[in-house]
């Protein structure tokens, strides 16, 4: 055992059996963040968090300043959410200052554990209670003033202990609405996502007992688009209610509370099967998608995934257009959490710098509003990743490690974030660090297995690493998972490289081309060049360096060093050197 002087800080969530009462499974999400929140809070501050168990944390600093500093980061950051969602979860905090032991685990022990515990119970939500010692050690900072609040006995000490109530550490904060003025300026962010309802699909053979392909099909839909953190999936219970009812598409959204309802049907004829699908708005009934698969059945288990991942992969992305194009029809300034950030992603998806520019400025738009939410700093990490791919970051080395906070942020927030996963993976590949995006875009594909931009990602990496017999498949599947994603051009690219790699030049050329035809980029241009200059055909490849340096005057091969590994540049450099 060791014996030392340590400021302690203990705290406890507000109202938890409440919150747990009302909403266990979001209250257990906001937790989870909370939790990440405390502990890069605490880790900056030099302290430590000791224990964390149920709705309470137990944290010892060095001094009673960065103690104090922390906890009013920590609450202002958390106030500030409260102000727009009511649901959102608020900390009491007390602080002391005194002698503690602590054992070989690292556990601590002693009176002073004891006496922050019982300061935390006299805060108010969002609060801050310190000790007579504790005021003693702050002194007079700014920012940080303090009243006193009387003296509070506290079992097995003697005397009385003096407490302190922190005031204006949140002096810059929105004033607190209250009643019906509360409701109408809820934040409608991670916790109100759009909703998306699966109705039972349609039997039109003449069998009943081909119902049960039906509800396979649509029971594997629920499951695979839960896996997507861009909209909350209604249960199957509850969508399963209005199997063989007459009901309109108005009445689904309005009794679930979806913004978006899927309907379709199957026909089946001998062992050919017919699926039909639309995506429609449940407040206009305007359809969003809508397809017809017509497959032959060899086996129903291999039919019915090859649909899930086929309507999974069509409806994610019609479901994000569909929420940009929502954005922009709403002033700037009445925007939420939710529209900002679908407001920038329209402006990540022209790659242009002043475009580049605005997305980040919703992005961050959206992170104050929501600042426990990650999917804001995934955005923002792979608009680094843009800017560096098209030769718009002044400082390459600074940009990209800005992506890389970015995206350390994002997983901290939303660990079970696929997008999160992305992010890092991009930002660890540009940074030739190809084991970490490795396992970035795995853990993206295990946290959601339709993400089409994490087996792109895995493509990728693996044909950094001289592994383009290990791109291939992953790229392929990137391409079926989302056949008319924004990314796709580069998709197509990158399967034109990995083909390169592997001396299929020919295939690599159609690749390149189908991707250049969608976007002219100017490393494609050069990497259609290269193909074709392996593939013999001389003429071809120079016009197209031609081609290239007509587009895009002041882009050179140099450039791609920036983000192809060593050994692909110089094969790169080969081919082109040979035209």
């Amino acid at each position: 055992m060791v014996r030392r002087l340590a400021a302690i800080l203990s705290a406890d969530v507000v109202g938890y059996t409440r919150h747990m009462a009302r909403d266990d499974a979001r209250t257990l999400v906001s937790m989870r963040a909370m939790r990440t929140r405390v502990d890069q809070i605490v880790t900056a501050a030099g302290g430590r968090v000791v224990d964390a168990v149920g709705d309470g944390f137990l944290a010892e600093f060095p001094s009673v300043v960065t103690a104090t500093e922390a906890a009013a980061t920590l609450t202002a950051e958390l106030s500030e959410h409260a102000i727009r969602d009511p649901d959102a979860l608020e900390l009491r905090i007390g602080i002391h200052v005194g002698d503690i032991l602590e054992d070989i685990e690292r556990r601590i022990y002693g009176d002073a554990v004891n006496v922050s515990a019982r300061l935390m119970t006299l805060a108010d939500p969002g609060g801050i209670v310190l000790s007579g010692s504790a005021r003693y050690h702050l002194g007079d900072r700014d920012g940080l003033e303090t009243e006193f609040i009387g003296e509070f006995e506290v079992k097995n000490l003697v005397p009385p202990i003096p407490a302190h109530r922190v005031v204006g550490h949140d002096k810059n904060r929105l004033e607190r609405p209250s009643g019906d003025a509360l409701g109408t300026k809820r934040l409608e962010s991670l916790a109100t996502l759009p909703a998306i309802a699966v109705l039972p699909f349609e039997n039109m053979t003449s069998d009943p007992d081909q119902d049960f392909l039906a509800d396979g099909l649509v029971e594997d839909l629920i499951t695979a688009l839960s896996c997507s953190r861009w909209f909350s999936v209604i249960s199957r219970n509850s969508s399963f209610a209005y199997k063989g009812r007459t009901v309109t598409i108005a009445e689904v959204s309005r009794q679930l509370g979806a913004r978006y309802v899927v309907e379709g049907s199957i026909r089946r004829a001998g062992d050919r099967v017919r699926v039909t699908g639309q995506l429609v708005d449940g407040a206009t009934g305007a359809q969003v998608w809508a397809e017809r698969y017509d497959r032959q059945i060899e086996d129903l288990f291999d039919l019915q995934d090859e649909l899930t991942l086929a309507i999974t992969g069509a409806l994610i992305p019609s479901v994000q257009d569909a929420e940009r194009t929502r954005a922009l029809t709403k002033h700037p300034k009445s925007l939420d959490a939710w529209e900002c950030l679908h407001r920038g992603l329209w402006h990540l998806d022209h790659y242009e710098a002043e475009h580049q520019r605005q997305a980040c400025e919703f992005f961050d738009r959206a992170s104050v509003l929501a600042p426990l939410w990650g999917l804001p700093f995934a955005a923002k990490s792979w608009s680094t990743v843009l800017t560096i791919t098209f030769e718009m970051a002044a400082d390459v080395g600074k940009t990209l490690g800005a992506g890389l906070e970015f995206a350390e942020r994002a997983v901290i927030l939303s660990p079970r974030d696929a997008e999160a996963q992305h992010a890092m993976g991009w930002t660890s590949a540009f940074a030739r660090q190809y084991d970490a995006a490795l396992k970035a875009f795995e853990r993206g594909i295990e946290l959601n297995p339709s993400s089409s931009g994490c087996f792109h990602g895995k493509g990728f990496v693996h044909s950094m690493r001289d592994e383009p017999e290990l791109a291939l498949e992953p790229l392929r599947r990137s391409l079926l998972l989302s056949p008319q994603d924004p990314q796709l051009h580069f998709r197509r690219g990158h399967l034109g490289q990995a083909l390169f790699q592997v001396g299929r030049f020919d295939e690599a050329i159609d690749e390149i081309r189908g991707g250049l035809a969608l976007r002219p980029d100017y490393g494609f241009f050069y990497l259609l060049a290269a193909s074709l200059s392996a593939a013999g055909r001389t003429e071809e490849g120079r016009a197209v360096v031609r081609d290239a340096q007509s587009r895009f005057p002041r882009n050179r091969i140099e450039g791609l060093q920036t983000f192809l590994s060593p050994s692909l540049y110089a094969r790169h450099r080969e081919a082109l050197d040979r035209l």
